[in-house]
């Protein structure tokens, strides 16, 4: 009985070491579940772990609060887990699977504490990212997690704050995330569809009780190696414009959004987008060329404008904006559709003078139309360029009364980026003005610019439909430091045409207060300017004008035949290459003046507001003989007064007299003088100026009015000195001229001669002083020739 003994007290002895080692586990199972737990941890950075309530079952385990702390991968992190409860089968456990786990809280704390020495991907697998296979890979059937939390810090970021909710099942994933910024809401949520590789996700951005911002999205896989992307929102201006006007305020980045006071912005968009790549992206070592060769998109944007206004500039835009981007293996296309907006521009942003404004009829704002009747393309360009095109576009700006149309109006635009950006733009349009309801000559524009800001070539064409103007202006130049070489040529073949409405509206604008009217002539002007910078005072210039055949009249004066030759160098200084040759063919100032010819010359350069002009050569014909300057005089049209002397040469007597108008004289002779000149402010003053008849001499013949006779009934001398001109023979003639800056013409006639009739023909010698104003005289003779001019016009 020995050995049955023993056995029975070594079995005994076995189960009581038995129920010791149960009872010990019992007691500390916690800590030593926490002891594997950190062990089978350890790998994912979990430093520390810690129970608290724990229970265990035969199929359940149960635990009040889970503490788990560590770090990885440059962050440092903290969780805890409350009320977690894990279900299991001991025959699925034996496999390392659970049956569920619901946790009632989660609280995560995530810190950056260094940045990730891991060196960055070169491809992004797009399947690797959905939740599936991660889902597929976890030891239960499912999850839930009613509430969790999120708390993330890093130096370089406020703090991020989230909450939301977790269910992982076999149907798959949903997730919700709520957090708040800027005072905004943002929620979001995402799920796993029906079809195993899918995924879908919305995200709504709320301000209190306003939606800004709506997105939803849906991944799916199309073929074994693309996928497909179906977005869509809705985006509302005001409430959206508002919170970029926070984020701008609130954070460093440089949105430079306005201030909400100067910018009003209502209205919706509405967007969708088909985007397709294939499962492996390259996201290393490419250009962003090569990264949209591998997306093909589908962009719908419908944008519905009610009000836009900017402080100053913009008040009331409104209308559809229909946008459709599309993405073809890196060729880009973007289609505005045909559209109309309107609205108002406030006329201070057009600086123009308040008086204008005012002459125009445009009040506190004007109104503002663009109709595009067809499509505006952008497109990639070969060379990864970008280009834009419009066409037959209209742009109208004004009211009824006065109005600017760019019309037909065409618009190419082409850039290529790089480390010096290409642009080339052509416009094309045809300008219609109309001001104060009168229409000005329709005028076409072409502009067209190439290069880069460094180098850039441009030229511009403007011309009116009649041909009667056109000018030319290219060149190159650096936008950057304001160098260049330009060319400018303007003509007009018909200045009459040209200037018939010009004129009026340049004295309505009181921009031109003289009266003047043009009946014919050409122009031509060119000029070569080169510049290194934007400094005015170094510009230099070469230019050229010449005018043909020029007539008209400039207040009361008229001319015609004028023709000028002028070629000179700078800007606000000037200088002539060769003496400016001027003529005219005639020139009435209450008398005429024709062959007036003149040679200029300014061989050092003076400033051109009041310049320093040599007069080489000056010669009118007046009078039935001429006046010239006998020798060469410098003008300072900056001094206060100009002195010169002028002589007159083979002055017919019969002509000077015919300036009396309503007086019966006849009389001949011819003369020759000196008339020295003062010039001051705009006066002409002669001092000591003399006339004298030629030999031999010539005669006189007065028949005295109604008036004159009766001054001579109480005036023996007057009478007598009527009765001898009723027919003096002369053989002196001479008189001194004098004429003050009043106008007033003072003569000193003395004669010396004989009447056959009178006094049996005996030699005589008298003189005779006569004074007159010579402005009214010049202005009766000049209207009345306006008069003649007038009935004769009428008559033919």
């Amino acid at each position: 009985m020995t050995f049955p003994r023993s056995a029975l007290y070594c079995i005994g002895l076995l189960l009581l070491c038995l129920l010791g080692v149960g009872i010990y586990c019992y007691q500390n199972l916690p800590l030593l579940a926490a002891q594997q737990a950190k062990r089978y941890l350890l790998e994912y950075g979990v430093q520390d772990i810690d129970f608290e309530g724990f229970d265990v079952s035969v199929n359940h385990f149960s635990a009040a609060r889970l503490w788990l702390r560590g770090a990885r991968d440059g962050l440092a992190f903290e969780a805890t887990l409350s009320s977690l409860e894990i279900d299991y089968d001991w025959r699925m456990l034996l496999t390392g699977r659970l049956q569920s786990v619901v946790l009632s809280n989660l609280d995560i704390v995530l810190e950056e504490t260094a940045v990730s020495t891991e060196p960055p991907a070169t491809t992004v697998g797009v399947e690797g990212l959905l939740p599936q296979p991660l889902i597929a890979q976890l030891p239960l059937q499912s999850l839930k997690i009613n509430k969790w939390r999120l708390d993330y810090r890093s130096p370089e970021l406020p703090l991020i704050a989230a909450t939301g909710n977790l269910l992982i099942e076999k149907k798959g994933l949903r997730l919700h995330v709520k957090t708040a910024y800027l005072d905004s809401q943002i929620t979001a949520e995402l799920w796993t569809g029906e079809q195993q590789q899918s995924l879908g996700a919305k995200i709504l951005l709320r301000d209190s009780a306003t939606d800004i911002m709506e997105l939803t999205a849906q991944l799916l896989r199309v073929a074994p190696d693309e996928w497909q992307w179906s977005l869509g929102g809705e985006l509302g201006y005001g409430p959206t414009l508002a919170w970029l006007h926070r984020l701008d305020l609130e954070t460093e980045l440089p949105l430079d959004i306005p201030a909400l006071e100067g910018l009003i912005l209502r209205g919706n968009s509405q967007f969708s987008a088909q985007i397709k790549h294939p499962d492996v992206l390259q996201i290393s070592s490419v250009t962003g060329q090569s990264m949209l060769e591998q997306f093909n998109a589908t962009v719908s944007v419908d944008s519905a404008i009610t009000q836009l206004d900017y402080l100053a500039t913009i008040k009331g835009l409104a209308g559809n904006l229909d946008i459709t981007l599309k993405l073809d293996a890196g060729v880009f296309e973007l289609l505005v559709a045909p559209t109309e907006l309107t609205g108002h521009v406030w006329t201070q942003f057009v600086s123009l003078p308040q008086d204008t404004l005012h002459w125009l009829r445009w009040d506190k704002t004007t109104p503002l139309r663009w109709q595009n009747p067809g499509q505006v393309k952008i497109n990639t360009a070969s060379e990864n360029g970008w280009s834009l095109q419009l066409r037959d576009n209209l742009l109208v700006l004004g009211n009824k009364d006065s109005q600017l149309r760019w019309e037909a109006l065409d618009l190419d635009v082409v850039i290529y980026p790089g480390e010096q950006l290409q642009l080339g733009i052509q416009i094309n349009t045809s300008i219609k003005t109309r001001l104060r309801k009168q229409q000005l000559p329709q005028m076409e524009l072409s502009f067209k610019q190439q290069g880069s800001f460094e180098q850039s070539e441009f030229s511009v064409l403007l011309g009116d439909t009649a041909q009667s103007i056109s000018m030319t202006l290219q060149g190159n130049v650096n936008l950057n430091t304001g160098s260049g070489k330009y060319s400018l040529n303007a003509r007009s073949l018909d200045l009459a045409y040209a200037t018939s409405t010009a004129l009026p509206l340049l004295q309505k604008f009181d921009l031109l207060q003289q009266d003047i009217e043009v009946l014919s002539g050409t122009i031509s002007f060119s000029s070569e300017l080169k510049t290194q910078n934007f400094d005015v005072t170094t510009w230099q210039q070469q230019a050229k004008l010449d005018i043909h055949n020029l007539s008209g009249s400039y207040n009361e004066y008229s001319f015609g035949g004028v023709a000028l030759a002028a070629n000179w160098s700078g800007i606000e200084r000037w200088q002539t290459q060769q003496p400016v040759e001027f003529s005219m063919a005639k020139l009435n100032v209450g008398f005429d003046l024709i062959d007036i010819q003149a040679r200029l010359d300014m061989p050092q350069a003076t400033p051109i507001t009041q310049p320093v002009v040599n007069i080489e050569q000056f010669s009118t014909g007046m009078f039935g003989g001429r006046l010239y300057l006998p020798e060469p005089h410098q003008w300072d049209f900056g001094a206060e007064t100009n002195q010169f002397t002028l002589r007159a040469e083979k002055w017919l007597l019969a002509d000077l007299v015919a300036l009396q108008q309503d007086q019966d004289i006849q009389a001949l002779g011819v003369l020759e003088g000196e008339l020295p000149v003062t010039m001051t402010t705009g006066r002409i003053i002669i001092e000591k100026g003399y006339l004298r008849a030629l030999p031999p001499g010539g005669s006189i013949r007065y028949v005295a009015n109604e008036a004159s006779q009766a001054l001579a009934a109480s005036s023996p001398e007057l009478g007598l000195a009527l009765d001898l001109l009723s027919d003096f023979q002369y053989q002196v003639l001479s008189s001194e001229v004098e004429l003050d800056k009043e106008g007033n013409l003072l003569l000193g006639l003395s004669l010396s001669g004989k009447n056959p009739a009178q006094y049996e023909g005996r030699p005589i010698n008298f003189n005779i002083n006569l004074e007159q104003n010579l402005d009214p005289l010049l202005q009766s003779l000049r209207l009345s020739d306006k008069l003649v001019e007038k009935i004769e016009g009428r008559l033919h």
